[in-house]
């Protein structure tokens, strides 16, 4: 209903507002590229460029640079902000510490990898304890293959950082191929927060003035 859309276009508006207060905080500027690959992703989905222009207009009513003011902007800005965040210290201290006590963990008795795995790690593969099967080396994160290939059986690498999550690998097995290396390990994953968590403890914490009902 019309109570419900109004609720989602002022809680957007909002998000729209500490997202930028936040580039701003971060001196973050807004990169012309990003810009138009947001914008290409839209003309990519359509024939043309104008007919995406046309299709704006017939179901919105909107110029260009309305669009480009509403929907391509934000969008933009948001992912700008998520790049940020993702390598935001003070943001993923969290996470952080909660990798970092993992480690210490399975560091000391490297028995219990797959049991943590299982209870604790965000990834696929947490059911499995883990495992993630012998495959191809380049099918793991390019920050992990050569600490990967460095690993004696049963050892452990240190926390890798990555863009969306810390993770810890347990080397069970390794093998060499004339058609490249392949690798079985544990893995356990902790994600990142993201530019949505961040906006949302704002949205917890912030005094917000409504001037229009």
């Amino acid at each position: 209903n019309s109570y419900i859309v109004a609720q989602r276009v002022e809680e957007r508006v909002i998000r729209g507002v500490f997202i930028e207060q936040i580039m701003e905080e971060l001196e973050l500027e807004l990169d012309v590229e990003l810009v138009t690959a947001v914008y290409n992703e839209f003309v990519d989905q359509y024939q043309t460029e104008a007919h995406l222009i046309e299709s704006v207009d017939r179901q919105f009513g909107w110029s260009v640079d309305q669009f480009m003011e509403y929907i391509v902007l934000p969008l933009a800005r948001t992912r700008a902000l998520d790049v940020a965040v993702s390598n935001w210290s003070e943001v993923q201290s969290q996470p952080r510490g909660i990798i970092q006590d993992i480690h210490a963990k399975v560091f000391n008795d490297p028995d219990i990898f797959a049991e943590i795995a299982s209870e604790v790690s965000t990834s696929l593969s947490a059911s499995d304890g883990g495992e993630l099967g012998l495959r191809a080396l380049d099918e793991y994160p390019p920050e992990a293959r050569v600490i990967l290939l460095s690993l004696d059986d049963g050892e452990l690498s240190p926390i890798i950082d990555l863009d969306e999550r810390f993770v810890i690998y347990q080397l069970i097995e390794k093998r060499e191929r004339e058609s490249g290396d392949l690798v079985n390990a544990r893995g356990i994953a902790i994600d990142k927060k993201d530019v949505y968590d961040v906006i949302d403890e704002r949205m917890l914490t912030a005094e917000i003035e409504r001037y229009l009902q």
